[in-house]
């Protein structure tokens, strides 16, 4: 069952693989308890401001006008209707607004930024009670679903020590959460429902690459003699996987890239905060799957047999 084709010796480099990601995880620490996590008034509670505007918007000078003005965070996202090019901005401050507080809003957007015509369309005001119990029954979810992955591989793949399987899969997909996590706070999006929307979308992507990885060991283990090292099946497993793994990757970045390039020429940025995210968890994905569940996998196994 071996290949005549040169095959690239994944578990003689497998060490590197576990430094860098190491090294990004200590990263993602770092800048987080540094710099924070900002929550969406979606999880935390607050105000969301709905305008329509006209001719062209600097958000930033926006914000921190508002800022500066109401004495608190302000949080401001644009948008724009590609048929009617009706362009909106959407105002999100962390506490409840009263009517005068929304009327001193209007008049500062009236007469600061007179030429941009602002109207307001809507406005809705969160309980953080309620953001707070949305954001924990999220985290449940994604926990069950970890959890459910574990049970499924363990049968599924029983017959190649499954649990065992079924762990290191969790272990590489808590690896990609904490990047999708790292990509929301290096890149400063609000933590709301797109980084929900994008952790099981990718939960989901990358344990589909595993178990294509652990369905060819399985096979391989079949088909080659009962003494071949778990190095050499791993290796020939991960290379018979590598070529439709790649193809699969670069076909979905692709497509999720022209989505997030068309956010970014239309000024989009709810479409950006997923699009973008979600690519950086694509790429992760084949990355834990190559270079950490499987490793860990056939390092376990090794041990066991040892």
């Amino acid at each position: 069952m071996k290949s005549n084709k040169k095959q690239i010796d994944f578990m003689a480099i497998k060490k590197y693989p576990f430094i860098l990601s190491i090294f990004l995880v200590l990263i993602i620490a770092v800048v987080t308890f540094t710099k924070g996590v900002d929550l969406d008034i979606q999880f935390k509670g607050g105000s969301l401001l709905t305008y329509s505007y006209e001719g062209t918007l600097n958000k930033e000078t926006l914000q921190k006008k508002l800022a500066d003005e109401m004495q608190m965070s302000v949080n401001i996202q644009q948008a724009s209707d590609v048929k009617t090019k009706a362009k909106n901005v959407i105002i999100a401050l962390p506490n409840s607004l009263t009517s005068q507080e929304v009327e001193n809003i209007n008049k500062i957007l009236n007469n600061s930024f007179k030429g941009n015509n602002f109207q307001n369309i809507a406005i809705s005001n969160i309980n953080p009670t309620m953001g707070h119990e949305f954001f924990i029954k999220c985290l449940v979810a994604m926990g069950l679903v970890l959890i459910f992955m574990v049970l499924f591989i363990a049968f599924k793949f029983r017959k190649i020590g499954g649990v065992l399987g079924g762990f290191t899969a969790v272990l590489a997909l808590i690896h990609d959460v904490i990047m999708i996590f790292g990509a929301f706070v290096l890149l400063k999006f609000p933590i709301n429902d797109n980084f929900i929307a994008v952790v099981l979308t990718i939960i989901g992507y990358s344990i589909n690459d595993t178990i294509v990885i652990y369905d060819r060991i399985r096979e391989n283990k079949e088909l080659m003699p009962e003494a071949t090292p778990i190095y050499d099946l791993v290796n020939l497993s991960i290379n018979q996987s590598l070529k439709r793994t790649i193809n699969t990757t670069v076909t979905t970045v692709l497509s999720v890239g022209v989505m997030y390039i068309i956010s970014l020429y239309y000024n989009i940025t709810s479409i950006q905060s997923f699009a973008l995210p979600m690519i950086i968890g694509m790429l992760s994905g084949i990355y834990s799957t190559i270079f950490i569940a499987t490793p860990l996998w056939a390092i376990f196994q090794n041990k066991k047999s040892s």
